[in-house]
């Protein structure tokens, strides 16, 4: 059996089980970066040194990142994971590749004024549908899980709304209370609404009869009128994850608003600040030291 047809075999298992971006993802990295090495060899003649040339390819020849690597190599274990599972082979090369460190955590450079500006602008949005869905960007969820929301996923007479195992990436059932200004701010939006279905999309796009897919016009709009010349959308989770940090909010806290898999992953928006040790020991001296030593 070689690398490509156990590829194949993998995702036509997994394909009603995983989000259509999921497979997408992984058969972009498989196209792109795993088949021109070992799609057509055959899987108990790949070797570890095979799964390394997979690596260096990516950071040497292509000039990609070593996250890009490690999420490609990821790709490779599953694999072979799957096919010792099923006891086509019994070892796994993939799991000894080596692959450079990197820093994974994340700021998003944005001052004090832009942020103001940025939540005041969405405060005020002209477009109802559009305001919402910034309002839950705001909040911490992803972009496909705000877009492909659905009816039966709200809760109106508690004002919670949930995000399923198969719309998120932690894999679990996510639910939040909603904020005042979100349950506001929904419970207007619904009531432009009529003969609602519990499948029906929140944000249906009326040319498509489907959910929107790209949203990219208002958001721009958004970033002009907040003077915001670099920002993804998904830069609305890094900054309520980094400025909850700044303010002092409990990480475990952090990790469940924004649906994170671990405590790990919300590390990223931990940076290091000159001024820590200095606070630190600052403390220390005020409690325990007399000014007169000082």
């Amino acid at each position: 059996m070689t690398f490509k047809t156990l590829f194949n075999e993998y995702i036509n298992i997994f394909k009603d089980i995983q989000s259509n971006s999921e497979i997408v993802n992984k058969n972009n990295r498989f196209k792109n970066h795993i088949e021109p090495v070992i799609g057509t060899m055959e899987i108990e003649s790949i070797k570890f040194k095979h799964c390394q040339q997979i690596v260096n390819n990516i950071i040497k020849v292509k000039e990609l990142s070593p996250k890009t690597a490690k999420n490609v190599n990821a790709v490779v274990q599953t694999i072979f994971n799957y096919a010792i599972k099923n006891e086509y082979t019994e070892k796994n090369p993939a799991n000894h590749v080596i692959i450079p460190k990197f820093d994974n955590k994340y700021n998003i450079d944005l001052s004090s004024e832009q942020i103001k500006s940025l939540i005041d602008n969405i405060l005020t949005f002209e477009n109802d549908m559009y305001r919402l869905i910034f309002i839950f960007a705001l909040h911490g969820r992803r972009k496909s899980e705000i877009l492909k929301m659905q009816y039966y996923q709200l809760d109106l007479t508690n004002d919670i709304y949930t995000i399923p195992p198969q719309k998120n990436k932690s894999r679990k059932y996510d639910s939040h209370e909603m904020t005042p200004l979100l349950a506001s701010e929904l419970h207007s939006y619904l009531k432009t609404k009529e003969n609602i279905q519990q499948k029906d999309y929140l944000f249906l796009n009326e040319n498509t009869n489907t959910y929107f897919k790209d949203i990219r016009k208002p958001f721009n709009q958004l970033k002009d009128l907040s003077n915001i010349s670099k920002m993804r959308f998904h830069d609305f989770r890094h900054l309520l994850g980094t400025e909850s940090i700044k303010k002092g909010v409990p990480i475990e806290h952090i990790s469940q608003a924004l649906g994170h898999s671990s405590i790990e992953v919300t590390q990223r928006y931990i940076t290091k600040d000159a001024k820590i040790s200095k606070k630190v020991v600052s403390s220390l001296l005020d409690t325990f030291v007399s000014k007169d030593e000082k």
